[in-house]
């Protein structure tokens, strides 16, 4: 795309996907340095769509996460969680304690042990593609005319609650989903 300049990829790299593999391990076992940054927070009203997935009524609060994944500092994922607030009402405090800068110390282990949730596991995940938008295609480093994979995960607790609702798009030249099940 011009004025973006050029970028090579020989090799797509798999990013796998099970009821308990997270985006730390999907990285190291395919030897690359996994990072996040938090590009926005908020607190807003659960839409319909996202008040159904965590079951949870239209207008509740929800904490809003907008985030970046790298892999050795190279984009490879870019999303939006929302966390029901009644049920982890600090869970913004704990994001927001990371900054905005990228780090490699960002897990949702982490954030979920510090609110309470010892285990949560992946419920469902539905995957399209579409094009990105403008922004997904700036923060991907990706030309806006290619294909982007798109992910909706609900992630659960041990008693099968909703913990999470995200929508994350990946740039499906670089990025190979491997569904562990």
């Amino acid at each position: 795309q011009r004025g973006r300049g050029t970028y090579a990829v020989v090799n797509r790299m798999e990013y796998r996907i099970g009821p308990r593999r997270w985006f730390e391990e999907s990285l190291l076992q395919s030897k690359l340095m996994p990072s996040r940054t938090i590009v926005m927070t908020d607190d807003l009203s659960a839409s319909a769509e996202i008040a159904s997935s965590l079951r949870i009524a239209e207008g509740s609060p929800v904490f809003f996460l907008k985030i970046l994944g790298e892999a050795d500092g190279f984009p490879v994922n870019f999303g939006c969680h929302y966390f029901p607030l009644e049920r982890l009402p600090t869970i913004g405090d704990v994001f927001r304690s990371y900054g905005d800068k990228p780090t490699a110390d960002l897990s949702f282990t982490k954030v979920f042990n510090e609110v309470g949730v010892t285990d949560f596991r992946r419920k469902s995940v539905r995957i399209r593609s579409r094009l990105p938008s403008q922004e997904e295609a700036w923060r991907l480093r990706m030309p806006q005319t290619e294909q982007v994979i798109e992910t909706d995960v609900v992630n659960v607790d041990a008693q099968e609650t909703p913990v999470v609702f995200a929508n994350t798009c990946f740039c499906s030249s670089r990025v190979e989903l491997v569904l562990e099940l």
